[in-house]
């Protein structure tokens, strides 16, 4: 999910629908602003950000706990507003945070290798990808390097969650703020 510094959604938050995807139930999602409308129980939130459904807990770090994949959300409920949070779950490539972009790097035997640029330098490029695991790629191996508009955080985690469990989330990544 996004925090900090990040590109301009290219459309407001509420104006793209969430009702093309279904919960982890199979009911159509409301648009985004009658989602970002409900109230939720940031309790429960945080079970779903630590649980195995979404996810959130093995990318993200909250304060010194948590994943080192994707940006750290402490103060998340600081930068984003419920839409703009619901928009980043829904629409994770519409705003990608800086040096957080997703790199694919094809090598001379054939290889294929994606993750975060963690390190470019004249003899090598190292990648983070989404187990937090880094490659190392000299350079004189590589054909091609390319940046992948598509965010490293998976489309359709809604998906993975019930509304109220998708509003829950939102209600307690909201109470993430700077003490």
């Amino acid at each position: 999910m996004p925090a900090g510094a990040k590109a301009a959604p290219t459309t407001a938050p509420t104006s793209r629908p969430a009702e093309v995807f279904k919960d982890k139930d199979g009911k159509p999602y409301p648009p985004l602003e009658q989602l970002a409308q409900r109230t939720g129980d940031p309790k429960a939130g945080v079970k779903i950000f630590r649980g195995d459904n979404a996810g959130c807990f093995r990318c993200h770090q909250v304060g010194e706990e948590g994943g080192m994949i994707g940006p750290p959300l402490t103060a998340i409920g600081d930068k984003l507003t419920k839409p703009q949070l619901l928009e980043s779950i829904f629409y994770p490539s519409a705003a990608i945070e800086m040096s957080y972009e997703n790199w694919i790097v094809r090598t001379k035997d054939g290889d294929v290798q994606t993750g975060i640029k963690a390190e470019d330098t004249e003899d090598h490029v190292t990648l983070k990808d989404t187990l937090g695991q880094y490659h190392d790629i000299p350079t004189d191996q590589i054909v091609s390097k390319r940046q992948d508009p598509k965010s490293i955080m998976p489309e359709g985690l809604g998906q993975a969650m019930t509304q109220k469990e998708l509003v829950d989330l939102i209600e307690y990544l909201s109470t993430l703020k700077n003490k």
